[in-house]
């Protein structure tokens, strides 16, 4: 059925499901879609919802039933009545239940209103351009970790910048709205705006995964010396094993929550900081990349400053207090 799941992710789903009877408007997943609607539009793609429920330590397998489950009209993106229905629907059929549902969705969505209209093509290619690059990167950083063949990722390398470039262009045409090849000042506004909030969200998703395969690497070290000293140690219990292992799993869990939450907190900062000094922060990259100052940013000019680690890019990302 579209809400049949695992018992695994059932089980997982009664951290936030909760009854309906006592409904309030703090459910805490609501809380994350909000946050995660970074458009403001009152959608959330798969991506985005895989990010958060991964983040609470659901299996990408089961971020894909859940989506899936949650996608009721089978668009590919969710919207806050989708999702608020999905989370405290449990009794398919029940005509009391669906009364219950209703009032639940009506209690948490409140007001929120949808954008029906077409996503900005401009801000997607953007978007869609760094989430190529952060599958790239978080494929090195797990062959980094042993997860994986280094060589088989750096042979991708030349496509995945190949694909990269292909959809900065597209942005680049789309936030070009005067169709004349170059972002003038004004466009070149919009484009940064956009550029800070994809490129954090970027480096968000790129550090939380680094994070978490470090301690998870942390995690399988230690347990297994905790293994090796219980079979050096016929007087250790399995109680006391068992304890031991559980006491690192959640050491380490909560070290992974204040690395992630620092990483967060740091990078919200550097947003704000963007947000409260916008004029010269866009001056400082505008100038950067209108080379000829010619009062425009040309295509060319715009595309080779997407290259990671080249100087360029370096310092357009510390124009706009952005990490490189």
């Amino acid at each position: 059925s579209h809400y049949a799941w695992s018992s695994g992710v059932a089980a997982k789903m009664e951290v936030f499901q909760g009854g309906i009877d006592e409904v309030v408007g703090t459910n805490p997943v609501v809380e994350l879609f909000k946050e995660h609607d970074t458009d403001g539009n009152g959608y959330i793609d798969q991506e985005e919802l895989s990010f958060v429920l991964e983040d609470m330590g659901f299996l990408p397998e089961e971020c894909d039933t859940m989506f899936q489950a949650a996608d009721l009209n089978t668009d590919g993106r969710i919207k806050y009545q989708e999702f608020v229905t999905w989370i405290f629907k449990k009794q398919i059929g029940d005509a009391k239940q669906e009364e219950k549902v209703e009032a639940a969705v009506e209690a948490v969505v409140g007001n929120v209103k949808t954008s029906e209209g077409p996503s900005d093509p401009a801000r997607e290619f953007l978007k869609r351009a760094y989430s190529v690059l952060a599958e790239y990167v978080t494929e090195m950083h797990a062959a980094a970790m042993g997860d994986g063949n280094m060589s088989e990722v750096q042979a991708k390398e030349e496509t995945k910048v190949g694909e990269f470039h292909e959809l900065l262009d597209k942005s680049f045409s789309n936030h070009d709205t005067s169709g004349d090849g170059t972002l003038e000042a004004a466009e070149a506004k919009i484009f940064f705006s956009h550029l800070v909030e994809e490129a954090t969200r970027f480096f968000e998703n790129v550090a939380v995964v680094s994070i978490k395969n470090k301690v998870e690497a942390t995690v399988e070290a230690l347990t297994r010396n905790v293994d090796n000293v219980a079979k050096e140690d016929p007087g250790m219990t399995k109680e006391r094993h068992d304890q031991l292992q559980a006491d690192i799993q959640n050491d380490m869990r909560q070290k992974l929550d204040e690395q992630i939450n620092s990483t967060r907190e740091r990078l919200q900062a550097q947003m704000a900081e963007y947000h409260a000094n916008k004029e010269a922060r866009d001056e400082a990259a505008f100038k950067l990349l209108d080379t000829d100052d010619g009062g425009g940013i040309e295509k060319k000019e715009f595309i080779d400053a997407f290259s990671p680690g080249t100087d360029k890019h370096t310092k357009l990302m510390s124009a706009l207090g952005l990490p490189s």
